[in-house]
């Protein structure tokens, strides 16, 4: 019988989940602030809401305690009962702001309680009276009774109440509403108030009584369906505490939970994906001492196991070991001019490979073609800059397969991490239409979204997998670290006498290790023959330590060189400046109804009446 894959879905199939998840969270965030419910308007033309009266104390807290009494007039239309819906959700410069209401009750006009529903519904707190199994016809008094947190501004530490009192809404006209507002017991002698009447945006104003601490307005005609209440009231400063830092910063997640939800939900999906699929298999075991890296292995393929990269440093470690082991030889030239920030220039010199060769591998031989092309046997540093660079992918590719014809890594770690980035990338751009479709509203999602992109590319590091092989060589490779860095003198002695060229043929692996100083300073004692793979042209004395210090060096301007692309021809060609023009910026908006801001239907509550 055929063994079953381990994992069926392919790898963009389950990054596409993650994605498709958090599209979810976000959909659902959308749609709780989908905006108003549309309610019916059957058969309410005979209806009418005859008296809409709010009686609304606020606390020293800035809690306000509203009491409701709606007077319906069914006529002879049979109805369960009416709905009121408030909005609770605005939006504001900075995004959504939520306000909080808690629902009391709801009795009739001898205090009887009515059976109700609160429930939020897009962007409103929905709150249904009636029974389902019951109809009523004619007049009936709903007293509601709720409570609303958050619904005080502050400007210069002045609070503000800016209350839509019946909503623009509702279904029906309104014979008469009316507000009294009892404020805290204060200075209330720099109370400023302000009253407006019609529909959205309308400025026009009504009397406002001001009485000790007590607010009242009230119309003076019938409001035609759509038309509202409103008034702001302006206190002095102290006559509402200041809301305190612990509660700001709870109000702040409960307008941006979008924002902390969706990069944490994929912060775990992406701990979730990592335990099976980005987690190298085996586990790190205690490594002891190994006399040398693994014989399998070049020393581009040790760097790259070590930190599941192949960068420079490994390609030009490829150039160095090609070297030691006779397929080349480095010459450092003088060069009339700078290049790469160096006074010197390098030849290479391609040779004929020993009999006892063991065969390149591709990533090698790519390297050579690079260098010399297909005919030449000698080439220079300088004749390479600007077209070594295009050569790079393909040898960094051949390290990679190599690997995973080894089965040391599950897969590519190069795709690995680009495909994190790009799905990173994408989320990224997914929040930036968030913001440009959805504006204010969905600024929220969208930091969420921007926040969990950025997190998904930095992901993209962790989730190359080494097998267990992998593991396995990787161990004997930090063996060899190990002994490098710790330089056992008698055994370094031991193995320069077995092996006179030991120094140069495990330099380039010492290099990629990070330990090529430990290495030659282990080596600066004793008679070690000079590499005759390099030479320098400063004529300094040689020395182990000398020896790699100049190398280094070389190969860093090598590495410049080899990464450098084409250098593009020079335009002399004129054209016109561009740039961005002047342009005025707005200030936030205030959500205030003083200078000039107020109307009727602004302000917090708001919303409506309807029936069901």
């Amino acid at each position: 019988m055929n063994q079953m894959p381990r994992y069926s879905f392919s790898f963009s199939s389950r990054l596409l989940v993650l994605v498709t998840v958090m599209f979810g969270i976000t959909c659902a965030a959308a749609d709780s602030r989908a905006g108003t419910v549309r309610h019916s308007a059957a058969n309410v033309a005979a209806s009418k809401i005859v008296s809409f009266n709010a009686d609304i104390s606020l606390s020293k807290q800035g809690v306000l305690d509203v009491n409701e009494t709606i007077d319906m007039d069914f006529a002879n239309q049979p109805r369960h009962g009416i709905y009121r819906f408030i909005p609770i959700r605005f939006h504001r410069d900075l995004g959504t702001y939520t306000t909080f209401i808690r629902v009391l009750g709801v009795t009739d006009a001898s205090g009887t309680p009515y059976h109700f529903q609160k429930s939020d519904i897009g962007s409103d707190v929905t709150i249904k009276i009636g029974e389902a199994n019951r109809v009523v016809s004619g007049r009936h008094v709903y007293k509601v009774h709720y409570q609303v947190a958050r619904a005080i501004n502050f400007f210069d530490k002045e609070p503000e109440l800016y209350w839509n009192v019946t909503g623009d809404q509702s279904q029906y006209a309104i014979g008469s509403a009316s507000a009294t507002i009892h404020l805290p017991m204060s200075n209330l002698a720099g109370i400023r108030s302000e009253a407006f009447v019609g529909p959205p945006g309308s400025t026009k104003t009504l009397p406002v009584s001001v009485a000790n601490n007590v607010v009242t307005v009230r119309t003076a005609s019938v409001l035609p369906p759509g038309e509202g209440l409103t008034f702001a009231i302006r206190m002095p400063v102290g006559t509402v505490t200041l809301p305190k830092v612990s509660q700001e910063l709870i109000w702040f997640y409960q307008d941006w939970w979008e924002a902390f939800v969706l990069p944490l939900a994929t912060a775990v999906m992406l701990w979730i994906y990592w335990v099976f699929f980005g987690r190298d298999r085996g586990g790190a075991k205690a490594v002891g001492v190994e006399w040398e890296p693994p014989k399998d292995l070049t020393p581009a393929e040790v760097g790259t196991l070590i930190d599941e990269k192949c960068d420079m440093s490994d390609i030009t470690s490829t150039l160095v070991d090609l070297a030691a082991r006779g397929h080349m030889k480095i010459q450092q030239i003088p060069y009339n001019g700078i290049l790469m920030m160096s006074k010197n220039d390098y030849r290479f010199t391609e040779l004929t490979a020993p009999p006892d060769a063991i065969p390149l591998k591709l990533h090698e031989t790519l390297m050579l073609t690079a260098v010399f092309g297909y005919t030449s046997r000698e080439s220079s540093l300088s004749s390479c800059t600007g077209k070594f660079y295009s050569n790079i992918p393909d040898i960094k590719a051949a390290v990679y397969n190599s690997l995973l014809a080894k089965k040391y890594f599950a897969r590519d770690p190069n795709t690995d991490r680009s495909t994190f980035v790009t799905f990173g990338a994408l989320i990224v751009v997914v929040g930036l239409f968030a913001v440009v479709l959805g504006g204010n509203e969905m600024r929220a999602s969208a930091v969420g979204f921007l926040l969990s992109g950025i997190v998904v590319a930095m992901a993209s590091n962790t989730m190359p997998a080494r097998t267990a092989a992998g593991m396995q060589a990787l161990n004997q490779c930090l063996a060899f670290q190990r002994f490098v860095r710790k330089a056992e003198k008698k055994r370094i002695e031991v193995l320069a006498k077995e092996d006179p060229t030991v120094f140069g043929r495990l330099l380039p692996y010492a290099m990629v290790l990070g330990c090529a100083d430990q290495w030659s300073k282990a080596f600066k004692d004793l008679e070690t023959p000079p590499p005759d793979w390099y030479s320098s042209s400063d004529g300094t004395d040689y020395t182990t330590y000398t020896f790699a210090q100049d190398l280094g060096y070389g190969l860093n301007t090598i590495s410049r060189a080899f990464s450098s692309p084409p250098t593009p021809p020079i335009n002399f060609s004129g054209g016109s400046g561009g740039g961005f023009g002047g342009g005025g910026g707005s200030a936030g908006g205030g959500f205030s109804g003083f200078g000039g801001g107020g109307s009727s239907g602004g302000g917090f509550g708001g919303g409506g009446v309807g029936s069901w």
